[in-house]
């Protein structure tokens, strides 16, 4: 078997948990997982972005997960990682409540999402895959951002980048 059919059979994903359900995103778009560190708060951000950190001199912004897909804010726990992705030119830091590893996952065992009640949850779904008797729910990273919100986190970026390189004599 070549190498690219493997790569057409299976998926790899880091998968992690949000409010007691496990979710994936694919390995190719995963950068690294980081333990939270300090995280600066942004005034007048987007609800669900956290705040910005720095990685080893990158400013990053850190987007917590659980509110951008409509669970409550968590208690900062020992568990929580910031999962540091790549995905349509952003890198972005997730929050997420503790990351669980990487699985391959046959491309037969993922099926398309079904209709889910959480419409916040479901417009970033882009599919189920089932493993063992667990059930994963996998993210289109392409769509946790629209254009405008694309641009906010820009522009947030922008202002951070200008305040720690700053003009300040």
């Amino acid at each position: 078997m070549s190498h690219a059919g493997v790569e057409k059979e299976f998926i790899q994903v880091v998968t992690f948990l949000l409010n007691g359900e496990e979710f994936g995103v694919n390995i190719m778009n995963v950068q690294e997982v980081i333990r939270v560190g300090s995280i600066t708060h942004v005034p007048n951000s987007l609800n669900y972005i956290k705040g910005v950190f720095n990685l080893r001199g990158t400013i990053l912004p850190v987007m917590d997960l659980r509110k951008r897909l409509g669970f409550p804010e968590a208690e900062p726990s020992r568990q929580q990682r910031v999962i540091v992705v790549e995905f349509s030119g952003n890198r972005i830091g997730f929050l997420v409540d503790q990351v669980k590893g990487v699985f391959t996952l046959p491309v037969s065992q993922i099926e398309a999402s079904p209709s889910i009640q959480n419409v916040t949850v479901a417009q970033f779904i882009s599919g189920l895959a089932k493993m063992d008797d667990r059930l994963i729910i996998l993210l289109d990273l392409a769509r946790l951002l629209s254009k405008e919100e694309k641009q906010e986190v820009a522009k947030i970026m922008e202002e951070e980048v200008e305040n720690a390189g700053g003009d300040a004599p």
